[in-house]
């Protein structure tokens, strides 16, 4: 005995939820430029990105790397919520790096944290730090 119509069609409604609900988020996640992006100056420029996440598990990392005026760096950091400054002597056991698997050709970030603004959250496993060298400002953040 077949199923009913009127079940026959409640899973392809339902079938046709679940393909539909990610895809139009992450349409709408694309398009969306993101708090980082958001948070820069207006006099940022050169701005480029690059985001990775492993699709399941809420691991991910995201970089950005902009030209900008050092004095907008506190304002910056502040808009991202990040207000630690790094301290080697303090925080140097912190799981914190600039470095990570696949990063873009262009991610040359300074190889030193001292005096970057940061947040590290150990319940999550994940942190966001920015700094500044050169007239560029670096942030990155990551979760595993």
């Amino acid at each position: 005995m077949g199923l009913s119509k009127r079940v026959k069609k409640t899973f392809i409604a339902i079938g046709t939820l679940i393909v539909a609900l990610p895809l139009g988020a992450w349409t709408i996640a694309s398009l969306t430029p993101s708090i980082a992006r958001q948070a820069l100056p207006s006099a940022a420029t050169d701005v480029q990105e690059y985001y990775s996440d492993d699709g399941f598990h809420g691991d991910f990392v995201r970089c950005l790397q902009a030209q900008m005026p050092r004095s907008e760096i506190p304002k910056f950091a502040s808009r991202l919520g990040l207000t630690e400054r790094y301290n080697l002597s303090k925080d140097s056991k912190l799981p914190l790096s600039f470095s990570f698997e696949n990063a873009p050709s262009w991610w040359q970030p300074p190889d030193k944290f001292d005096g970057a603004y940061f947040k590290y959250n150990p319940h999550e496993n994940r942190f966001y730090v920015a700094t500044y060298q050169n007239g560029q400002v670096y942030f990155l953040a990551s979760a595993w």
